[in-house]
């Protein structure tokens, strides 16, 4: 007899929170834990079409109105443009800086997605004060070739993150995907190379438990 399922509800980052499956039922969370962060590990390929799917109700602030903030900004910005007053660096040094302690005052963590050229993705909880080193030392423990030197980088375009900044600096913070890329490649395919040990891809994580943890 199956136990009863312990989950909770997976909300859509859509406007829509709550829409009906009428062809069946919202599969069960499965959440395997690898590491510290509460890190976790899922295939890709559930999330194609929903990459950064994550539980808005988790934050004081959810992620749709963290955008709308932002396009309010860059429409204050046009407007002053369009008006003649255009803004001098150290104003926007200032403003990008409000906006900065903002978005701590209302997230105390968020969630880093980092997907692999095989599709699996690793997701972690972490402070807007860690730095992109900090990151690749967590992923060390899970990588089949931890001494290989690899780059983590956001796209498009391509760009490679700077070990000493942090992920509020980089506006990854309080939620992002970026993408992992190994110094050797061992098979002309990457989507068959091996990333990760086989002991923590044995049993994944769904993205409904991925989108639990967040």
């Amino acid at each position: 007899e199956p136990a009863p399922s312990t989950s909770k509800e997976i909300r859509s980052s859509t406007d829509e929170r709550e829409v009906p499956d009428s062809t069946s039922q919202e599969e069960e969370a499965v959440i395997e834990l690898v590491g510290p962060h509460e890190a976790v590990i899922f295939s890709g390929e559930e999330s194609s079409s929903r990459s950064m799917e994550l539980c808005d109700e988790d934050f004081e602030l959810s992620l749709e109105e963290v955008k709308a903030r932002y396009k309010e900004l860059k429409l204050a910005v046009k407007s002053a443009e369009d008006g003649g007053q255009l803004m001098t660096k150290a104003m926007r040094e200032t403003q990008e800086e409000g906006e900065k302690l903002s978005l701590l005052g209302r997230y105390k963590s968020g969630v880093l997605r980092v997907q692999f050229p095989n599709r699996l993705t690793v997701q972690g909880i972490f402070s807007p004060a860690t730095t992109i080193g900090e990151v690749m030392h967590w992923l060390q423990p899970l990588l089949e070739q931890p001494d290989v030197p690899f780059e983590l980088y956001i796209a498009p375009p391509r760009t490679v993150l700077d070990e000493k900044s942090t992920l509020l600096d980089l506006n990854l913070f309080p939620a992002a995907l970026i993408h992992f890329s190994s110094k050797l490649t061992t098979s002309a395919d990457p989507q068959l190379q091996t990333f990760i040990k086989p002991e923590f891809t044995a049993s994944l994580s769904n993205i409904q438990g991925a989108n639990t943890v967040a």
